[in-house]
């Protein structure tokens, strides 16, 4: 019997094999058969590492049922959704960040003054430069969960002029923030670091109600 392929990738029939023939009959044992299948059900259901299949233990436990993952690989802003597996939103780097969180935002929860039903989480994934730009507030809505993968990875604030947010009120006036989660009920942000960069007024996370 070959050695198993798991959990690095599933096992097949090619690298669990049922073993020999029967010395009497020469017909091919049931029982090594039966436990065949059920080993490479055990693996299907557990996932192979990094797994891909949105109903494996292995992509359960690393993304914890979000809502969306975003990815930058550095030069491109994507956002996957993790119920259906399909990237609904991308955007290049030279836009920053902040532009393709909110559509997932605005996805997520479509009214601005949402009932206590509504929400979900997003998640970041690592990148090896450590910053997403923000060139536009982040605007919460209710029930957002913001999830980064720990304190390296960085939401850097990119303009500081274009900053204000909406729920601060008209463009230009008042107070900024980098994620502006003003009036919003049953909010976290977490496992994530801000950086004002040095803009004047500019605040990191605004969840005053």
């Amino acid at each position: 019997m070959s050695e198993t392929n798991f959990p690095g990738s599933l096992d097949n029939n090619t690298s669990l094999p049922v073993g020999g023939t029967d010395a009497v009959t020469g017909s091919i044992s049931v029982s090594n058969s039966h436990l065949r299948a059920a080993i490479q059900a055990v693996e299907a259901k557990v996932g192979a590492t990094s797994s891909v299949v949105t109903s494996s233990m292995d992509y359960l436990r690393r993304y914890q049922n979000a809502y969306y993952t975003i990815i930058f690989d550095g030069t491109n802003y994507y956002a996957r959704n993790e119920k259906t597996a399909t990237v609904d939103f991308s955007n290049p780097a030279s836009t920053g960040g902040g532009g393709i969180v909110n559509s997932v935002i605005a996805s997520i929860v479509p009214a601005l003054n949402a009932p206590f039903g509504s929400g979900g989480k997003i998640s970041f994934a690592p990148f090896s430069g450590g910053t997403y730009a923000v060139e536009t507030p982040i605007i919460g809505r209710t029930g957002i969960e913001i999830e980064g993968p720990g304190r390296n990875l960085e939401f850097k604030a990119s303009n500081g002029a274009a900053m204000q947010g909406v729920n601060q009120g008209a463009y230009g006036v008042g107070c900024k923030f980098v994620f502006d989660f003003r009036d919003c009920n049953r909010v976290s942000i977490h496992d994530l670091s801000v950086d004002c960069n040095a803009v004047v007024g500019l605040g990191g996370i605004n969840q005053r109600r």
